[in-house]
């Protein structure tokens, strides 16, 4: 019986072993000998800055709490900081420039029309979905479902819209 796949396992590598998804196909693509490290013995992918934008991003569009939850559990990464000297706790000074650029792409999505339809849809976010493709099982996290039309909203970031790359 495969593991039920929930948002609190959902990066799991116990899950990983059991369920492809997309970011596993394309670790696989680019090197699969660091992916079986990882699923055979807990190999630790160093966290990319465009991970942590891209989630910055998504957990805004997401809801108030997943969004300060995810700046919760990152502050170091997010925060420009200094420690008080009497009670050593972190106070923010800032924020580091990706995560200030974000929090402009963040603005422009809220305030355009279009956009904002999308936001305020009837939905259910991060919405987890499993199932086999030619007998493997896989895993994927929508970034909004709208189950009454079918509809998938997929949020995405990029660094340069005008920047040509290929693959």
């Amino acid at each position: 019986m495969p593991i039920a796949v929930t948002s609190e396992n959902y990066y799991s590598v116990e899950v990983d072993r059991e369920y492809l998804s997309c970011s596993q196909y394309q670790r696989f693509l680019t090197c699969e000998a660091a992916e079986m490290a990882y699923l055979r013995r807990g190999y630790k992918y160093p966290t990319s800055e465009a991970f942590l934008v891209g989630n910055y991003f998504h957990t805004a569009l997401e809801s108030e709490e997943a969004h300060e939850e995810f700046c919760q559990q990152n502050f170091e990464e997010i925060f420009k900081y200094k420690v008080d000297k009497a009670t050593g706790d972190l106070i923010p000074t800032g924020k580091y420039a990706p995560f200030v650029k974000a929090d402009q792409m963040i603005r422009v999505c809220i305030e355009d029309p279009t956009i904002a339809k999308l936001l305020l849809r009837y939905g259910e976010n991060e919405k987890i979905m499993t199932g086999e493709i030619f007998g493997v099982p896989w895993k994927i996290a929508l970034d909004k479902y709208v189950e009454t039309s079918r509809t998938i909203i997929d949020w995405k970031t990029a660094a340069d819209l005008t920047k040509t790359e290929y693959n």
